[in-house]
């Protein structure tokens, strides 16, 4: 009798053992979770320390107003002409855009005539926004920054627009409520968001892909970016008119060119995709300038008359 009570005190022991080391299992799995999702949609506030005029003097400060009422802040460079060319950064970046070479595009741009508009998008730079959300609300941002341009005279199909990474993202997403915005440049875009998070979780940053239901339910949960939504080939395929311009380096491992070739399919025929063979993620001018010049700047002059 007495073995057979110890041993069922054993087996009382094993349970709740059990059941406590599942408990702090299921802790550590939320709470990594958790604090990935969290970095995943942290904003990147950032003072700007780089001085516009090199680009050029003639400029203003601007504040637009985006979704939701943030404000949005960036220059705006004046140049002898109608057109206007918008340039969106990607995430973790701002204005300045130092990984695309926004700078130097810019100050080439307004060279050839174009008056140019540089901002942080929501949650960087010096723009409001307590987080990312991964295209969602930044579509809406950039729609009115395209009204904007509008109250300084611009008319829409003499604006462009150069996107790259999240920025390539959330244009495309607008896409189909800019018919009639005379250009859009989408360098380095996703066709589906699912596996750029992928990447960025288990490559970039060698977290296990066995987080990523506990990381992607949080997101939607609390930060309301549920990422298996967001698929900016679904607005291609509904703007068959459209024309686009896709740039993509071959050596991008963030985002494969392969998706741009996926988005060039399912786009307007005379739609164009240009490869940059040496480039890694948003290398595109950066890599071969005179072929990003050659196609983009032609591409403005042809769309924006």
């Amino acid at each position: 009798m007495a073995k057979i009570i110890k041993t069922g005190l054993s087996s009382k022991k094993f349970l709740f053992l059990s059941l406590g080391v599942l408990i702090i299992l299921i802790l550590i799995y939320f709470g990594i979770s958790f604090y990935v999702a969290t970095r995943l949609v942290a904003p990147y506030p950032k003072k700007i320390t780089t001085s516009p005029t090199l680009i050029s003097s003639n400029y203003e400060n601007v504040t637009m107003q985006g979704f939701e009422n943030i404000r949005l802040r960036g220059w705006l460079f004046h140049a002898p002409s109608d057109k206007l060319v918008i340039i969106i950064h990607g995430i973790t970046q701002n204005r300045v855009n130092n990984d695309y070479y926004s700078i130097l595009i810019a100050k080439e741009l307004v060279v050839k005539g174009y008056n140019v508009l540089l901002y942080d998008s929501r949650a960087h730079g010096e723009s409001e926004g307590s987080q990312i959300t991964y295209g969602l609300k930044e579509n809406q941002d950039i729609l009115n920054v395209v009204t904007f341009a509008e109250t300084k005279g611009f008319t829409p199909h003499h604006i462009g627009i150069i996107a790259d990474s999240l920025g390539a993202l959330s244009l495309l997403l607008a896409s189909d409520h800019l018919q009639d915005v005379g250009a859009l440049v989408v360098d380095s875009p996703p066709t589906h968001l699912v596996p750029v998070i992928n990447h960025v979780i288990q490559v970039e940053n060698n977290i296990p892909a066995l987080f990523n239901p506990g990381i992607y339910f949080l997101m939607q949960t609390i930060y309301h970016v549920d990422v298996a939504t967001i698929n900016p080939i679904a607005h291609i395929k509904n703007i068959p008119n459209r024309k686009f311009l896709f740039l993509h380096a071959e050596l991008d491992q963030t985002i494969p060119f392969s998706q741009s070739q996926e988005l060039l399919q399912n786009s307007n025929p005379e739609s164009k995709l240009i490869l940059f063979p040496q480039g890694s993620h948003v290398e595109t001018y950066k890599s071969d300038p005179e072929r990003y010049r050659d196609n983009v700047f032609s591409f403005l002059a042809q769309e924006l008359q």
